[in-house]
């Protein structure tokens, strides 16, 4: 058996999203990611060009670790192309 098999199934596998709205509801941003074995693993993170660099990034984020801890998370991991 593999590595994989060896480990079983994650305790506490949860899916997160977390979205932005602008006051006339439009969407301006989001954060995808996924929990298990006490990390939260972040897929996706985007604001809409024209929102950036006011604080949604932070704020996103921020509201993930704040859920993710919820399910007993104590790591983040997060992977940029820039």
């Amino acid at each position: 058996a593999d590595a994989a098999d060896k480990a079983g199934s994650p305790k506490n596998h949860h899916s997160l999203s977390v979205f932005v709205r602008d006051k006339n509801n439009n969407l301006i941003g989001g954060l995808v990611a996924d929990i298990a074995w006490g990390w939260m693993y972040i897929l996706k993170i985007w604001i809409q060009e024209s929102h950036r660099f006011q604080g949604i990034g932070t704020h996103l984020l921020k509201t993930a670790e704040t859920e993710a801890k919820k399910y007993g998370c104590k790591y983040a991991y997060l992977d940029t192309f820039r």
